[in-house]
């Protein structure tokens, strides 16, 4: 079996940025309290898999795109992660608790001296009925060289992830170059809301320019008759230009 992929905390931290969505969309769309999902962006390393699962499903991103291989950690753009034909993922507990016993050299203390975890209540942890983390899952599977995805269920495509590993100096300027392409791509995006904003501004500064010249062009005017009010228009001021019917 290859190495043992590392979770893609820069990823994690920087999920709001790369999927160009708010923490609030994100907390809506995985249904992850606001306030948990801070400080998951604070502190990737102690996602539990379930918070993973959510992250994954809620935001249609295959949960083999939240690891990397090897120490290289690279962060792409929204279109390497998400996915419209997205198939949902899930946590296989049983295939875990079926892996420790019998019949395998997994014992259940072995197994929760890997994880970390207390063996009174490792059943728990493992179906995650109670907070496993990736991390505790990730050192079990290292410590028995077992492939992580055979308990995280992704049935969708695998893909080249993005980034590949970097084994040289031709690698290291591809991914770099790729990177400034991102953040080329997210700069003019902030540029374009900028002139849009400068323009509405320009837009308002003129009306305002406009009412300053004209103080009395917005008032209403009121003619009486015999039976009351008979018209109600904005006053013309002085200067302004008739407009025949």
């Amino acid at each position: 079996m290859s190495a043992i992929p590392h979770l893609n905390v820069r990823l994690i931290a920087t999920l709001a940025k790369v999927t160009r969505m708010t923490n609030q969309e994100i907390s809506d769309a995985t249904e992850i309290p606001i306030a948990t999902w801070y400080r998951i962006a604070a502190g990737p390393a102690n996602i539990s898999v379930q918070q993973l699962m959510q992250l994954a499903n809620g935001l249609k991103i295959p949960v083999r795109k939240f690891f990397t291989e090897g120490e290289a950690v690279i962060v792409g753009i929204r279109e390497d992660y998400i996915r419209r034909d997205y198939k949902e993922c899930r946590y296989d507990g049983d295939a875990l608790r079926d892996k420790m016993g019998r019949g395998t050299s997994i014992g259940m203390a072995e197994a929760a001296k890997a994880m970390s975890i207390d063996i009174s209540h490792i059943t728990k942890y493992i179906r995650a009925e109670k907070r496993l983390t990736v991390a505790s899952l990730l050192s079990f599977c290292e410590a028995f060289n077992i492939d992580p995805f055979t308990f995280i269920i992704d049935p969708n495509p695998v893909e080249a992830a993005p980034h590949r590993k970097r084994s040289g100096p031709s690698d290291g300027q591809s991914a770099l170059t790729e990177e400034l392409a991102a953040i080329r791509q997210e700069l003019a995006q902030l540029r374009e809301d900028y002139n849009k904003l400068k323009e509405a501004n320009n837009l308002l500064a003129r009306k305002l320019a406009e009412r300053e010249k004209h103080p009395g062009a917005h008032r209403p005017y009121v003619e009486y008759g015999e039976n009351g009010i008979i018209n109600k228009l904005p006053k013309a001021a002085e200067g302004d230009k008739a407009i025949d019917d």
